[in-house]
């Protein structure tokens, strides 16, 4: 979907807790030719527009009035969870073609989605950013991040393909089983690759 524009195309992609946000923000910061197009944050835009409310309800019930309920009922109604996903994606990648084309061919335009490689849209971006880490180290950014209990943290990890499995597909891989300065670091390497539209797999 996205291949064939000017713009420099990257996804962004990472398990919970991974920090594939922070990746993000580090580039939005240092660089004011990077454009982040966050698929998670539009998602939840639409969900609550209420030019959706009618087909929202329809899919999730009345009583659904904040992301926090939302989440707790997708995450354990799978038919509900496709239901939704079915009905606001197509929208999101409408609304991502038409913020590509906004953009001159010098931007470096990042499509962020925690949820790249479970619907299969890694087919459609060229190079798929992955920033992984060890899962004990991100169950621990995770319960320290949300408060959540293992119980919750296990049942969101779940509906996510693992770590290693995602290794294998992606283009380029930030190991973040590391401090926020090494993270920078790493980053700023991303940068100049994005920068000079390199073709080549590479692994930081």
């Amino acid at each position: 979907m996205t291949r064939g524009y000017e713009v420099n195309v990257f996804g962004l992609t990472g398990n919970m807790g991974c920090g594939k946000s922070t990746v993000g923000e580090i580039l939005q910061r240092q660089h004011s030719d990077v454009y982040l197009f966050d698929c998670d944050k539009v998602a939840k835009e639409e969900i609550f527009d209420k030019k959706n409310r009618k087909e929202i309800r329809k899919i999730l019930g009345d009583e659904v009035i904040n992301k926090e309920k939302i989440a707790q009922l997708i995450f354990k109604n799978l038919d509900k969870k496709q239901a939704l996903e079915k009905f606001i994606h197509p929208i999101v990648w409408k609304r991502l073609a038409e913020e590509i084309q906004k953009k001159d061919k010098n931007t470096i335009f990042l499509v962020e989605s925690a949820i790249f490689f479970e619907i299969g849209k890694e087919k459609d971006i060229d190079k798929v950013i992955l920033v992984t880490c060890d899962l004990d180290k991100q169950k621990i950014r995770i319960k320290k991040r949300n408060n959540w209990s293992d119980e919750q943290i296990n049942e969101r990890l779940k509906c996510q393909i693992p770590n290693e499995l995602k290794t294998a597909k992606a283009w380029i891989v930030i190991n973040n089983n590391c401090s926020l300065e090494e993270l920078e670091t790493k980053t700023e390497k991303l940068y100049l690759y994005m920068k000079d539209r390199n073709d080549y797999k590479l692994i930081l």
